[in-house]
């Protein structure tokens, strides 16, 4: 009872005497200094910062000698990181070749938005995605939707030495590629874009490229999985690019996401069996193919 009282008037505000039990003295100084020394710990330890990069497999658009800066926007601030895109006796930024850089930082960004990539050295580059994990959190990914070459030199490739790309969305969608049976109609350098156009906006993707594995076989499918882009709404268009000059003709195309798992996949028909290439001799560059049953668009 004498020592349920004593700490009643403790939490009341009376000080401290020498009458109070030295065991509670204890716990509440180790209590305390654990609260300190995890305050110190966490300041120590920062954000650390995951970036991956992806170099396309269009010819000639990987380097080792890129002087690569990265700066990171995100909800909260920004932070230029230092050190550069550079893993020590490393070959980085080789063709179709995913890299990956660490970084330790004080400055907390908070979720990332966007990444400003800058280079000082005068060999092009073109990077096809960016994800970028800030410490604990689930990766984000950011596409360069408009095939730019970096470089140095101005007067090589896209002619910018610097570069931002941003998270679009946070929709993920699926992408189904039946390539056509015809002799020759398969590729596995085509080099394939797509917009995603529909009734809320328009999702660029990246390349459509699995890692590993030789895409578009003749009279096969593919599925690609393209995360952090912008939700289109009901799907009415699709708008192919071709940057690969080899030849490249599909039967059909299905398209649907996870936010839109109430409708039905959505699928669009080469019905012209138009031939995708860079090359015009072989082919076009760029195809649109929309969905037929507009009626259904129409009704929201």
């Amino acid at each position: 009872k004498q020592w349920y009282q004593r700490r009643v008037a403790i939490t009341a505000g009376e000080p401290l005497t020498c009458s109070t039990p030295k065991k509670f003295l204890h716990r509440t100084t180790m209590a305390i200094l654990a609260v300190f020394l995890l305050a110190v710990i966490s300041e120590a330890a920062g954000i650390t910062y995951t970036i991956q990069t992806r170099t396309a497999s269009v010819q000639h658009s990987g380097t080792n000698s890129l002087g690569a800066t990265v700066t990171l926007q995100g909800s909260d601030g920004s932070v230029q990181l230092e050190g550069g895109l550079d893993n020590p006796n490393v070959d980085d930024f080789e063709s179709a070749a995913t890299d990956t850089f660490t970084f330790e930082s004080d400055v907390d960004i908070g979720e990332i938005e966007s990444a400003t990539i800058s280079v000082s050295r005068d060999d092009a580059w073109m990077m096809d995605w960016m994800s970028v994990a800030v410490g604990s959190a689930d990766a984000r990914y950011m596409y360069n939707t408009e095939s730019i070459w970096l470089s140095s030199d101005l007067s090589e490739g896209s002619g910018v030495n610097e570069l931002t790309v941003s998270v679009a969305g946070s929709e993920t969608y699926y992408i189904v590629v039946e390539t056509g049976d015809q002799q020759h109609a398969g590729s596995n350098g085509i080099h394939l874009k797509i917009a995603i156009e529909g009734t809320g906006s328009t999702a660029k993707t990246g390349f459509l490229d699995n890692p590993n594995r030789d895409d578009f076989v003749v009279g096969e499918n593919d599925v690609f999985v393209i995360p952090d882009l912008a939700l289109a709404g009901k799907v009415r268009c699709l708008t192919l690019t071709a940057l690969g000059d080899d030849a490249l003709n599909f039967d059909w195309i299905v398209v649907f996401s996870l936010k839109s798992h109430k409708l039905p996949p959505r699928v669009f028909w080469n019905d012209e069996d138009t031939w995708l290439s860079s090359d015009t001799t072989e082919g076009v560059s760029e195809l649109q193919v929309c969905y037929k049953n507009k009626l259904e668009d129409d009704v929201m």
